[in-house]
């Protein structure tokens, strides 16, 4: 398989998450018994259906009508938002209470990590590092990165910890009723890992470090703002304490919006995309 033919698949594939990432969230929205979670969980998927449909939705369109027109650019903002819905929907498929939406949760899960794989196959990284200018501060970039990685996991090996040693579970676990520690699972698996190699590799200047920290900033980007949302919707339904939960994801997402406002900034149009 060439390179264009796997753009070309993760494309098409693109345009049909795009268009079930619609559907899904517009019926989830319109539909107020579709989720049979406690009241709490329904609020956060509740705040990030609202964000998938007016933040990634137009997010991912762009990225593919300028991937479209051959733009790099594009193929990386679409990317980032793959990577996204691989995530997303990761936890719609394992920890929402079983609904009428299961099979598509799974599908779009599927087709995510197909456009993902596709997708990254086909764009070269050595494009992508030319395509930034060398004065990106990269230490900037990579530090962020890698702080926000290693919050993450402090936060997680305390949880675990304690419950080693005290037997009790974590509080989260308890008000969501979820059987397992969902978040840190996908967290560590989904997450962690390509935000540490993303900062590690763009602070050495890799090509792979400006593909992944990209992605990396796409993803942050949206994902703090869900959680904003989800809190947000949190108290709404009658959660105040929620609301302690605003300031933090408010500012990783301010964090990562300014990052990707800077990457933004030091990408560089070139001769050879015409």
């Amino acid at each position: 398989m060439t390179s264009e033919q796997s753009r070309k698949i993760s494309w098409n594939l693109s345009l049909i998450i795009l268009m079930m990432m619609i559907l899904v969230s517009t019926a989830s929205l319109i539909w107020s018994d579709l989720y049979r979670d406690n009241p709490l969980v329904k609020a956060v998927w509740r705040g990030n259906d609202l964000v998938t449909l007016m933040g990634a939705v137009p997010l991912l369109g762009l990225g593919l009508l300028l991937s479209r027109r051959g733009s790099l650019a594009g193929d990386l903002i679409r990317l980032g938002v793959l990577d996204y819905t691989l995530y997303n929907y990761a936890f719609y498929s394992f920890a929402s209470a079983f609904n009428v939406l299961f099979l598509p949760y799974v599908l779009l899960l599927i087709l995510s990590i197909l456009a993902l794989f596709t997708g990254l196959i086909s764009v070269d990284p050595l494009s992508v590092k030319r395509h930034f200018s060398k004065d990106i501060p990269v230490k900037g970039i990579a530090g962020y990165l890698i702080f926000v990685a290693l919050g993450l996991s402090v936060v997680y090996l305390i949880q675990t910890a304690s419950f080693i040693f005290t037997g009790q579970i974590p509080e989260i676990i308890e008000k969501t009723g979820h059987v397992t520690h969902i978040v840190p699972a996908l967290d560590l698996s989904l997450l962690v890992p390509w935000l540490i190699l993303g900062g590690v590799w763009i602070w050495e200047r890799k090509p792979w470090g400006f593909m992944l920290s990209s992605m990396m900033v796409v993803k942050g980007v949206l994902y703090n703002l869900v959680l904003t949302a989800a809190s947000l919707s949190s108290v709404q339904a009658g959660f105040p304490e929620s609301a302690a939960e605003i300031p933090l994801w408010g500012t990783l997402f301010l964090g990562f919006l300014i990052l990707g406002l800077v990457m933004v900034k030091n990408f560089q149009v070139l001769k050879e995309d015409f």
